[in-house]
């Protein structure tokens, strides 16, 4: 058994290269074939039934995922993968939603948001649609389900909000935005930090704080209020002169002349 679980574990780390090298291969603007020259490999050991919980067991649903995932310059992986991949999960490798961990490591895997992402690709062939279509029906329950799909776990860990199944956003941008399809980086939120309530401070301290209006605030404080009170009194003085002035004054009514006391 040790054997076997090497054995699966070398060949992961073999498809795991192929997809890296196909990323750079494109990058360098070189056919990307290092794939496909996997293919066969991965066909011969996926037949195996015995092989089967080691391959899930080492990631290999995430490991499709990121096989299935466009190329840097956006364009699609080769239209064999696609089909051979999507085969191989309907018939030769089925998922048992029925074993929670099987179920769970297809929500984490991302597996079925991308292949609704071809489902709604423009450029899949109408043969792989319907192979997408089919691996749709069965995964439903757990591509959709609001308790472990793929897309809110994504949102929970980086931006902390949810995405509701009820928007019905397209398939393409979910992916693209959740599994960096097409490398387009993803807008972070900034978080917003939680309103803490001030609390009273205790009175029982062993040492009595520093008062901040000592002699010298006191003082200034008297000597400001004492200059406020002599500005209004002189301000005050000087609006009654004024009155009075104006008290005495003969006021000018009707013609002139005319004056009145």
């Amino acid at each position: 058994m040790a054997e076997v679980a090497k054995f699966v574990e070398q060949v992961i780390i073999k498809l795991a290269n192929a997809a890296e090298e196909d990323m750079e291969l494109n990058r360098q603007s070189k056919p990307a074939t290092s794939k496909l020259k996997m293919l066969e490999i991965f066909v011969g050991v996926a037949e195996k039934r015995f092989y089967h919980a080691h391959l899930f067991d080492k990631g290999v649903l995430m490991l499709l995922a990121a096989w299935l995932k466009p190329l840097p310059d956006g364009s699609l992986p080769h239209a064999m993968i696609r089909s051979t991949i999507f085969t191989i999960l309907l018939e030769k490798m089925p998922i048992d939603l029925d074993d929670e961990t099987r179920k769970k490591q297809l929500a984490w895997s991302g597996l079925g948001m991308v292949v609704r992402y071809y489902l709604e690709h423009k450029e899949e062939t109408q043969e792989n649609k319907l192979l997408a279509k089919r691996l749709i029906e069965k995964w439903s329950r757990v591509i959709f389900d609001t308790g472990i799909c793929r897309s809110k776990v994504v949102h929970d860990e980086t931006t902390g909000e949810v995405s509701s199944p009820s928007k019905k956003r397209p398939a393409t941008a979910i992916v693209e935005e959740n599994l960096d399809l097409g490398e387009k980086p993803s807008p972070k939120k900034r978080r917003i930090p939680p309103i803490i309530a001030p609390q009273p401070m205790t009175m029982n301290f062993s040492i009595r704080p520093e008062s901040k209006f000592g002699g010298e605030a006191i003082r200034e404080s008297i000597m400001q209020r004492e200059a406020m009170e002599s500005k209004r009194a002189r301000l005050n003085k000087s609006m009654k002169r004024l009155h009075d002035a104006n008290k005495r004054r003969p006021r000018v009514m009707g013609g002139r002349g005319v004056l009145l006391m």
